[in-house]
């Protein structure tokens, strides 16, 4: 039986309980990403109601997921392409290499070293081809890593600046509860005076 979290998110305002096996930390990751979409949407248009701001910011999350896959989905058809080119490429230099030894089995033996040379330079072309894709499917590797890194750096910076925000108006809010309770003894004095 698999362990579900329970984990309380705030969501455009409104607190949501959420429960699946994902870590807390995801489950708040993809809450705050959900919260921006609508807070940007809302920010846009501010007369939508929340419904409408659910629902567009679901439409614009569904474009980011598919966009992602049709991305992925490229980068994978063109390192599929790339793998198929040089197994081609492969079995290109393994046909010639197979049609040179026979020929050198056929021909004198003063030319069956330099045939043989040239089947090393081209395994080792090769080989050099299999390095640089390696290189750039680790480079890729990086570059996403590194654009997780940035995502992961700006959702910090804005739970800082919610933080900072909240802060604020609790603030604001502790001000303007003492100069009521202050106004409304003013107004107390103020009315006994009068009687």
């Amino acid at each position: 039986m698999t362990y579900k979290n329970k984990t309380v998110v705030s969501i455009y305002g409104n607190n949501y309980t959420i429960t699946g096996v994902e870590s807390e930390e995801y489950i708040h990751k993809v809450a705050l990403y959900i919260d921006k979409k609508m807070r940007d949407i809302a920010r846009v248009n501010n007369v939508l109601s929340n419904g409408i701001i659910a629902v567009l910011s679901a439409v614009n999350t569904a474009d980011d997921y598919f966009k992602s896959i049709e991305k992925l989905e490229n980068v994978m058809k063109e390192s599929r392409n790339e793998i198929e080119k040089l197994k081609s490429e492969h079995q290109k230099i393994e046909e010639k290499s197979a049609k040179d030894t026979e020929q050198l089995k056929n021909e004198a033996g003063k030319r069956e070293e330099a045939l043989i040379n040239e089947i090393e330079q081209l395994k080792s072309e090769f080989q050099q081809k299999e390095e640089e894709f390696s290189k750039e499917t680790e480079r890729l590797k990086n570059e996403a890593g590194r654009k997780e890194e940035a995502l992961t750096n700006e959702i910090e910076q804005l739970k800082g600046e919610y933080k900072q925000m909240e802060e604020l108006m609790f603030e604001e809010y502790n001000r303007l509860k003492d100069e009521y309770h202050k106004k409304g003894e003013e107004f107390m004095k103020d009315i006994e005076r009068l009687i």
